[in-house]
């Protein structure tokens, strides 16, 4: 590791990308407060809530019958 310090190179002002949490991250992006969306799995249905979460807006998830979720952006 030491011989390598020597190729390191500093640079300055490089911009810093956006962060991306997800395949979700573009559909709580795209959801407006009040939408909902039914999912299937739990599993599946925490990551958009997760995903809205991380727009900055709150989300709201609950258990349906037959095992299907419904998480609506609030």
């Amino acid at each position: 590791m030491a011989d390598n310090i020597d190729q390191l190179i500093i640079e300055k002002e490089v911009p810093i990308p956006d962060r991306k949490w997800g395949k979700y991250t573009q559909i709580a992006e795209d959801m407006e407060v009040g939408d909902s969306i039914l999912i299937k799995t739990r599993k599946e249905a925490v990551k958009l809530r997760s995903a809205i979460y991380n727009t900055g807006a709150k989300a709201i998830m609950r258990k349906l019958d037959f095992e299907e979720y419904r998480v609506w952006k609030n």
